[in-house]
């Protein structure tokens, strides 16, 4: 079926664009991090978004968690505050980074994107959803970059320079992210979100592996920290964090 042919709906069309709206506003939390903190560290934490899913369900529409639930909970949020612990060298003590929160905030909005990312596949085709969302998630990035001189005296040096970074941001933002995408929505047309939600969170694991084989092959590539008790500790809160959303989900 051709999409120009379906039955467009204006409520369709605005929880589709106010879904990518979300995930424009959560990217720019997450990316807002990512330019000082370690790509294994942040979006690990951001894929805790299931876990406040399932909250905002409980809050606004009435459904239940159990204990099992409840659990898993604190074992997701446990997760992702033990990859944002630091220690301060100087004084010794150990602290809760800032990021934390953002990436919790990040996450929080990540959540309601993927809910409310549902409710126009209802009428509307998967790749018709997509191109709304794009629009709203790239209608929030544009105005965030149009107020940031360093984000156009980025863009102005990419082009300016012919850079192969311009080459790498098109392969990964317009067919890599927008195939996840697509993949994504997909899914959730097929299943509950919370439940695709919880096999995507999986991708945490993914980022350590990928972050932690350029480094180790590129030196200092990604800026990641690689000694076997900062690997030990991205492990074990990365597991913790993926079988946390996938009890949730699951139970």
């Amino acid at each position: 079926v051709l999409i120009w042919t379906e039955d467009i709906t204006l409520g369709a069309v605005a929880w589709a664009l106010f879904s990518g709206s979300l995930f424009g506003f959560g990217g720019l939390f997450l990316l807002y991090v990512l330019n000082s903190q370690e790509v294994s560290r942040t979006v690990p934490t951001v894929q805790t978004a299931p876990i406040f899913a399932a909250i905002l369900g409980l809050l606004f529409l009435q459904e239940s968690l159990n204990t099992l639930q409840w659990l898993a909970v604190l074992l997701t949020v446990s997760g992702a505050a033990l990859l944002s612990i630091r220690q301060d060298e100087e004084y010794r003590r150990i602290f809760l980074h800032s990021s934390f929160f953002l990436l919790m905030a990040a996450s929080v909005i990540t959540a309601a994107g993927q809910v409310s990312g549902k409710v126009p596949l209802d009428t509307l085709s998967v790749p018709l959803t997509h191109g709304l969302r794009s629009l709203g998630l790239a209608g929030v990035l544009l105005v965030a970059s149009i107020f940031d001189s360093r984000a156009r005296q980025d863009v102005a040096y990419l082009f300016r320079t012919r850079s192969p970074g311009l080459m790498l941001v098109a392969l990964s933002e317009l067919l890599l992210v927008s195939l996840a995408f697509m993949l994504f929505l997909w899914a959730i047309s097929m299943g509950p979100v919370g439940l695709v939600s919880a096999l995507v969170a999986t991708r945490s694991l993914f980022v350590l592996v990928y972050s932690t084989t350029l480094t180790l092959r590129f030196k200092d590539f990604l800026g990641e920290q690689v000694t076997p008790g900062a690997l030990a500790i991205k492990v074990i809160s990365v597991s913790l964090i993926v079988i946390g959303v996938g009890t949730i989900t699951v139970a």
